[in-house]
């Protein structure tokens, strides 16, 4: 398990808010089809809820696009690298509640993915415990790396 806290760094709130890239996010890399079950703990009175995204590379992300049926493959070289990351749900523990929340893929394809946590307002700073499994092995959860970490000021 994890043991995390949602601090002024990273309590960036619900998909939508503007600071919402600064959750803490983890890379998962699913070699083989597997179940994936993830739980986030949170004290009684904090309002969270876990992301499942595909399509990032295990990256950081800004926005989750709901997953849409896919249409044909576009050839447009001139796409941007944002273009290109389509963060789409996978899934995730539904609205946001209090104290217990999960995710459960029973039929997760290989890739990688990134797993968010986050409170439903922003500025919420309480602790919280993460928990992973699943019927596979995996590598991660990794944390993916906070905007700008590494660079020199």
């Amino acid at each position: 398990s994890i043991q995390g806290r949602w601090d002024p760094s990273n309590a960036g709130g619900a998909h939508g808010h503007p600071l919402f890239y600064t959750n803490p996010m983890w890379s998962i890399r699913v070699n083989t089809r597997c179940r994936l079950h993830c739980e986030l703990l949170t004290p009684k009175d904090t309002f969270a809820g876990l992301s499942l995204v595909r399509g990032t590379q295990g990256r950081r992300i800004d926005r989750i696009l709901k997953s849409q049926p896919s249409t044909a493959p576009s050839s447009d070289s001139s796409k941007g690298q944002e273009e290109e990351m389509r963060a789409e749900e996978e899934a995730s523990s539904g609205p946001y509640s209090n104290g217990y929340n999960h995710l459960a893929c029973n039929d997760l394809m290989p890739g990688v993915y990134t797993l968010v946590a986050s409170t439903f307002e922003p500025n919420e700073y309480e602790t919280f415990v993460l928990k992973v499994s699943s019927s596979q092995p995996l590598t991660g959860p990794t944390p993916v790396p906070a905007e700008g970490h590494g660079m020199q000021k």
